[in-house]
């Protein structure tokens, strides 16, 4: 038994309700993309064994390349810790191509899945990570 051809199409149904919308009063958070590109408020390269890390430099990109220390370790200053500046960041990244690198932390601790903790921050060659300040005592998230 043959089909006969199909009839014609009906009109679209109505679309169906939509999530609520959050508020748009709340403050914006920073751009940071421009073009699809993460833009990165300064870059500043350093060869030496140790960074200090500002407030005043928050977004600062460190290209480490630690030449004078054949065993990949990088002494981190962090700044002191201050409620206000919750989420400021900096960007680590380890350019050697030979040895991984180990951040040791002063002045406060890294924090992984918002329960362990570390004064040591290991970065595999090639690589990077952010530390952001969580705006509690000290603690810095590892991303």
């Amino acid at each position: 038994m043959s089909q006969g051809p199909d009839g014609p199409k009906g009109p679209t149904g109505i679309s169906g309700r939509r999530g609520l919308q959050g508020d748009g009063r709340g403050a914006t958070g920073p751009n940071l993309y421009s073009g699809g590109l993460l833009t990165v408020a300064a870059k500043e390269e350093s060869y030496s064994p140790s960074l200090t890390l500002l407030e005043s430099n928050t977004g600062t990109y460190y290209p480490v390349l630690n030449n004078n220390s054949s065993d990949g370790t990088c002494s981190v200053t962090l700044p002191s810790s201050d409620p206000a500046n919750i989420g400021t960041f900096w960007v680590i990244e380890n350019l050697n191509t030979t040895y991984n690198l180990t951040l040791n932390l002063t002045n406060g601790t890294a924090v992984y899945k918002g329960n362990g903790s570390s004064t040591t921050v290991d970065i595999a060659k090639g690589n990077g990570c952010i530390l952001a300040y969580s705006g509690t005592s000290g603690n810095y998230i590892v991303f």
